[in-house]
């Protein structure tokens, strides 16, 4: 592993402004042995938190053998930001997120949770294609009090996810065109920075929020 949170309390936490910033790069670039994830959260108490107004920052890379995951938790509230205000960034080409459902997260923000490429892959949220992919069992997993999917440098972003985002706002970037493909449902607000390409059976419901 690059960074390895694990055992019976292997975690990070800051109180008042403190931020937390991860960087974990998976080694054994040969692509044999065991799994070798980038940043990878499991255990019991294990975690990454802030407390106050910090926010949290996670880079992850994944190493060589074929399983490895760049970002990589099996375990409720791995990442949570709990203070006041609080965002939590995770930059990773590939996800792996288990363990959670129902009513519990395996990563909670206060503020906006940002997911996004590390390079300029596409990527796919629910059904959506792409070599990112977040599947509606992984956004089941997530909750927020704002949602920013993917980024202005990286590829296409294919929407097909049946998650309710509830009263939150959520903003899809991305450096070539978004594709719609479901009902989006975020009373917050919906956003997008590139061309929108809708499907037929496509709605978008921001309630009395903004579009």
């Amino acid at each position: 592993f690059g960074v390895f949170l694990g055992g019976t309390g292997g975690f990070v936490s800051t109180s008042g402004s403190g931020n937390i910033t991860i960087t974990g790069n998976g080694g054994n670039l040969s692509g044999s042995g065991t799994v070798n994830h980038g940043v990878n959260i499991s255990g019991t108490n294990s975690f990454v938190k802030t407390t106050g107004t910090g926010n949290i920052s996670i880079t992850g890379t994944r190493g060589g053998q074929t399983s490895s995951l760049g970002f990589s938790t099996d375990i409720i509230n791995a990442v949570v930001t709990s203070g006041t205000v609080g965002n939590v960034t995770i930059l990773s080409d590939t996800f792996g997120l288990s363990g959670a459902g129902g009513a519990t997260y395996n990563i909670t923000s206060v503020g906006n949770l940002i997911i996004a490429p590390l390079t300029n892959i596409t990527m796919g949220l629910g059904a959506g294609a792409g070599t990112l992919s977040l599947s509606n069992t992984y956004l089941g997993s997530i909750n927020a009090a704002s949602y920013t999917f993917g980024a202005v440098g990286a590829g296409d972003v294919s929407v097909d996810t049946t998650k309710n985002f509830g009263t939150a706002s959520v903003s899809f970037l991305s450096g070539g065109n978004i594709y719609l493909s479901n009902t989006i449902a975020a009373t917050g607000g919906i956003s997008f920075n590139a061309p929108v390409i809708l499907s037929a059976a496509t709605a978008l419901n921001a309630g009395t929020g903004t579009l």
